[in-house]
Parts: structure tokens; sequence; C-alpha cells
């Protein structure tokens, strides 16, 4: 009006927009590249002031982690790369997932003292998607697979039923827990499981055989075979191994040396045939020779003769069992 003297106020709209972008690194502390517990994820963030007025007592929040950094102040358009840090701690679950999946939260105040806030997005100011930092998985898992042969009589070597203990350990060697671990052996029954293993973790108690000690395997000298180990990653993928005799990186068969004992022994009777039944031995008068031939080993015996260098022998050859 005419009559008062009043400042003229020209209302300037007022748009306070913050925004905030999370980003994670892992960090391979070891340089074996691939993620182990322990080791970290580090976390950088950017955040810019969208709006049209400054921002004040900016902070970012983290529900998983602890963020470094004090409040600062952001002109319109400004946008702080450096403040804010964190640090996060990978665990056994992180790996069994293959990735850690979280969101921050930054908030600030506007001139007028309201609050605004953003959820951080991966990589754009414009959206709100959580961060996921992936971590290399490596599910894997070795099988040693050994044999001890039972010398039940005391002989010192191998008899048809006498018996193989065989001891399994099982080792798992990648950076992802195992589950539903069983072993499977073409040979024997295994006894055991199944069983879970956490990385490196192993296993030597829970899984046993025996082996019966049959003829064809005297014969030949030992008993040879291999066991296959299987598991379950988290994702339920099947991981498996071929056992080795002594190392976790090869898979080679397991021999088990058997006693190889080859004896023959012969005993020949000599009968006089008395053709003219006067008690006495004469001229032309024959010697009927017997032979007993007995395998004393613990081997089939094959070819077997029997040479005389006075007379001919009839039979054979033949073949003869251990002990026959």
């Amino acid at each position: 009006t005419i009559n008062d003297n009043d400042p003229t106020v020209t209302m300037v709209c007022q748009n306070p927009v913050i925004a905030l972008i999370k980003e994670g690194t892992f960090v391979d502390v070891n340089g074996d590249m691939c993620a182990n517990v322990g080791e970290t994820i580090t976390y950088t963030f950017s955040v810019k002031n969208q709006g049209n007025v400054t921002l004040s007592n900016v902070l970012v929040t983290d529900p998983l982690v602890t963020v470094s950094g004090a409040a600062i102040v952001l002109a319109p358009g400004q946008e702080d790369t450096t403040t804010f840090t964190a640090n996060y701690t990978i665990t056994q679950a992180d790996i069994d997932a293959g990735q850690f999946t979280n969101q921050a939260l930054v908030a600030a105040t506007a001139p007028d003292t309201s609050v605004v806030n953003d959820l951080s997005d991966d990589d754009s100011f414009l959206d709100d998607d959580p961060t996921v930092t992936d971590l290399c998985v490596n599910p894997s898992i070795a099988l040693i697979k050994t044999g001890l042969f039972n010398d039940l009589d005391g002989d010192g070597c191998a008899d048809v039923k006498e018996t193989i203990t065989y001891t399994f350990t099982v080792v798992n060697t990648g950076n992802q827990t195992i589950t539903n671990i069983d072993i499977d052996d073409s040979l024997v029954n295994v006894m055991g499981g199944p069983i879970s293993l956490l990385p490196g973790e192993t296993d030597d108690t829970t899984f046993t055989a025996t082996y019966l000690v049959t003829q064809a395997d005297i014969n030949i000298g030992f008993v040879e075979n291999t066991a296959t180990v299987t598991g379950l990653d988290p994702l339920l993928v099947l991981v498996s191994d071929i056992s080795d005799f002594d190392t976790l990186v090869n898979d080679r068969p397991t021999i088990t040396i058997l006693c190889i004992d080859e004896q023959i022994a012969l005993i020949k009777t000599a009968s006089i045939i008395d053709e003219n039944n006067n008690g006495c031995a004469d001229l032309g008068e024959t010697i009927i020779y017997d032979f007993v031939v007995t395998n004393l080993g613990n081997t089939v015996l094959t070819n077997v003769i029997v040479t005389d260098p006075m007379v001919t022998v009839d039979g054979g050859p033949v073949t003869i069992v251990a002990g026959a």
C-alpha cells in the first residue's frame, strides 16, 4: 500500500536434495586372488548436494559398518568423495553367499531446519540400489585314502579272508563351507558320514572301510583302487575329488602290497610189485612211484609238472591252489 513502508518480499523456491553413492572394494590381504575370512571390504562414499540450498550437518550412517568421518556442509552442486569411509570384515557366511550386500543412508539439514536424506546407490546419484560386492568363491575338496594289511594269523604273509583296513582323510581345500560330504568306493562299503567341513577343516576319523583279501589279490600281490569324495557347496552344486594315497593334489590309486610266499613240496614214494610172489625182488619186476605235490605257499601255482631222471612220470601239468 501507499501508506505503509513494508519491504518487498519475493519468495524463492527452495529445493533441498542430497544424494549418496556407496562403492565397495574387496581387499585381498594375502594375495591369493580369493576371499578369506578376516579379509576386508573398503567402502568409499560420494555425497552430493543435488538441491539449490546449502545443506549442513551432512552425515553418512550404515547399519552394517561404522562410517568414519565428521558431519560436513555442502553448497548446492558440491560433491564430497573423501570425508566418509568404512571397512567391513568378511565372514564365512559372506563367502558362502558369494557376495556382501548392504546400503547406507545420508542425512542433512536444510536452512529451514528440515531434514533430507537419501539411500545409497552403487553407481548413480539418481538411484537407490544396494551396493553388492562380489566375493571370489572356490569350493574344493580333497581325499586321501590309505590301506593297511592286517596279518590276522601272524604268519607274516597274506592269506585269503585276512583284511585291509582303509582310512580316509577328507580336507576342505576351498573357501566355502561344504556339506553332505560322503565317500563312495567301488571296492568296499565305506562307513561313516555324511559330514560338513569349513574351509581348511580336516576329518580323518569319520570314514573307514574293511576289505577281505581274495586269492586273486594274493596272486597279483597287491590290492589297488580309488575312492571318490563328494559334497555340496552353498549353492548345492556338487564338488568332488578322486582319492590319492598321500597328497591332496593328486588322484593316484591306493596300492596295498600283499606278501607273496611261493613254495612247493614233493613227496615221492615207491612200491615194489612182487609179480611172482616170492617175497623178494627179481630182475624185471617193477617199482611203482607215487608223487604227492603240495602248494605250501599262498598263491595259485600253475603248470605244475614232475620230472624224474630215471623214469618217465605220467600226468600233468596241473594247477594247485594255495594249501592244496
